[in-house]
């Protein structure tokens, strides 16, 4: 059946030696990238930049570090961008496609002139070689998700052709049933 963490177990604030040790003692990875997580609504974001600084000063020949904004939020993204190449010397950059705050979920796209082409020139600007967006169920499905995986709950209904729109980035809700 495999191993499991319990919830409480898993759902905490991991410190990057935990991390590590997952990563580089009890699996067969060598090299792992580490990203700030800019998602709002949580505490530190997810993945703070003093994690980001400790991976890259800890272990420099085990990690290479990302920087991350929200670009929903430009003025501070652009701020917070300048800070982090400054302070973490980041390959790149790691964008996620919705910003996730207390108080909802808010989408951007990687050709609108207003949000993203400031935070791609800044990074280009910076000397930063490399742009990479996250990919994935989003966090608002992954309780649910997960809930079905163990028979908890209602399953999600995910369109069979990888280019279909999702209907919730048209403004409604996944399918459930």
């Amino acid at each position: 059946m495999g191993y499991r963490l319990p919830r409480e177990q898993f759902a905490r604030n991991w410190t990057l030696a935990e991390t590590a040790k997952v990563l580089f003692v009890e699996s067969d990875y060598d090299f792992a990238c580490h990203h700030v997580t800019p998602i709002n609504a949580f505490k530190d974001g997810g993945c703070s930049i003093e994690k980001a600084r400790e991976a890259r000063e800890r272990w420099p020949e085990r990690f290479q570090v990302y920087a991350g904004v929200d670009p929903v939020f430009p003025e501070q993204a652009l701020d917070s961008l300048e800070q982090q190449v400054e302070e973490l010397k980041p390959v790149g950059i790691k964008l996620y496609p919705n910003s996730y705050t207390a108080d909802g979920v808010v989408g951007w796209h990687m050709d609108d002139p207003e949000i993203a082409f400031p935070i791609f020139q800044r990074a280009h600007d910076l000397g930063l070689k490399a742009v990479a967006i996250h990919k994935a169920i989003p966090p608002t499905l992954a309780p649910t998700y997960l809930s079905f995986r163990l028979g908890k709950g209602p399953r999600i209904r995910l369109p069979d052709d990888p280019t279909a729109t999702p209907s919730h980035r048209r403004g409604g809700e996944p399918t459930r049933s």
